[in-house]
């Protein structure tokens, strides 16, 4: 159980680590005339990936106990694309989010998910 429940938490740790990668790279192309697009069509593809993977998991009954976590994970994989997706549209240029702001606003829902996990482990221990 604790492994399928990691496992659900790092999918959001790595959609931002995927998300990360892509401002990386599309930021190097500041020259690019679709530089934005690009990136926005580069994020989609990473989230239809993990859309895949949530319904997959939601689909296996091995996982059924654990729907209300890969519903936050899903839920938090939207609004990491969703704001990474903003920012460069209202920018117009794909840059790392370096903002105290963002961090704190990643370290609260990397330290929630955690402290959800915990708490059901303690309830369920």
């Amino acid at each position: 159980m604790e492994n399928r429940k990691a496992e659900i938490a790092n999918i959001v740790t790595g959609f931002t680590a995927s998300v990360m990668n892509l401002v990386s790279h599309y930021r190097g192309k500041r020259a690019a005339l679709n530089q934005v697009p690009q990136f926005v069509a580069a994020v989609e593809h990473e989230r239809a990936r993990l859309e895949t993977k949530f319904a997959s998991l939601l689909g296996n009954p091995d996982y059924a106990s654990l729907a209300h976590e890969i519903h936050d994970a899903q839920h938090q994989v939207n609004q990491i694309a969703d704001g990474e997706k903003a920012r460069a549209l209202e920018s117009k240029t794909v840059e790392f989010d370096t903002t105290p702001a963002a961090v704190s606003r990643a370290a609260a829902g990397l330290s929630d998910v955690v402290g959800k996990l915990e708490k059901r482990e303690f309830k369920n221990g």
